[in-house]
């Protein structure tokens, strides 16, 4: 690639970056902009992922790894295949969904085993492993809920700025501390602890204030335990008003005006 190739692909990267804090969905011209300008193939799937364009980020990086002989082992590629996969995943029902879900942890998990310290693959896999046990049933899936909190675990050792990470622990303390202790402990579920969910939805939005769906279950949390409606209110407030950065903000933008009229 020539000087001025590399100067203008940087140009529309520094773009992206500014748009992806400035609007609700990036815009898939600028990933097709990349696209021409030949832009790193890992880059370009990222950009379609924000775009909201999953097939899309699939089929780059699987065109890129057939022509550079990349194996089907490449942790870079397999941890971003897997992640477009929960995305396509997110916006289905039923078989369909698990069946993306199921095929997305067997990427991740390779991709960890491939690169053990990449944090994005452990958060990936976390990620995987909390869709297939939600679709199952947490309490069904007690040992898909270790697998959860081990690899989140994980990723945050790896990298202290996972706030995803952060959220998915808020949230699986959140649906477990649902059963009694007791039921825990039988499940070896013990160390599932609601003083742990607020604790985590604080470190993710001090990591990130955009994350609207952490503000939202966040927001379940507090009034469920009547525990400060003023906090409650500003959480959905923010919610709300937060551009959508991912499909499933969208949702739950409407949850928080749902949950917000309800409070009065």
């Amino acid at each position: 690639m020539g000087i001025g190739k590399i100067a203008f692909v940087s140009v529309l990267l520094i773009a992206a970056a500014t748009l992806k804090t400035a609007t609700a969905q990036p815009s898939l011209a600028l990933a097709d902009s990349l696209t021409a300008a030949g832009a790193d193939p890992l880059a370009l799937a990222d950009a379609y992922s924000e775009a909201w364009e999953h097939q899309k980020a699939i089929t780059t990086l699987v065109n890129w790894a057939i022509k550079c002989g990349k194996t089907p082992a490449d942790a870079a590629i397999l941890w971003r295949l897997a992640r477009s996969r929960i995305d396509q995943g997110e916006n289905l029902t039923g078989e369909a969904a698990l069946e993306l879900y199921e095929r997305a942890q067997e990427e991740a998990w390779v991709a960890t085993v491939e690169d053990s310290l990449n944090a994005d693959a452990q958060q990936t896999l976390a990620i995987a492993y909390g869709r297939i046990a939600l679709f199952k049933g947490v309490f069904k899936s007690a040992g898909l809920a270790k697998k959860v909190y081990y690899h989140a675990h994980r990723a945050l050792a790896l990298s202290d700025s996972m706030p995803r990470s952060c959220y998915i622990l808020g949230r699986l303390h959140q649906e477990l501390t649902a059963k009694p202790g007791f039921a825990l402990s039988l499940m070896g579920l013990g160390w599932a602890s609601e003083d742990s969910i607020g604790w985590y939805y604080e470190r993710a939005l001090r990591l990130n204030p955009n994350l609207i769906q952490t503000r939202v279950a966040f927001a379940e949390y507090t009034l469920h335990n009547k525990k400060d409606i003023i906090l409650t209110k500003k959480l959905l407030e923010d919610a709300i008003h937060l551009p959508a950065r991912d499909e499933q903000d969208v949702p739950a933008q409407t949850q928080a005006r749902e949950m917000l009229r309800k409070i009065g």
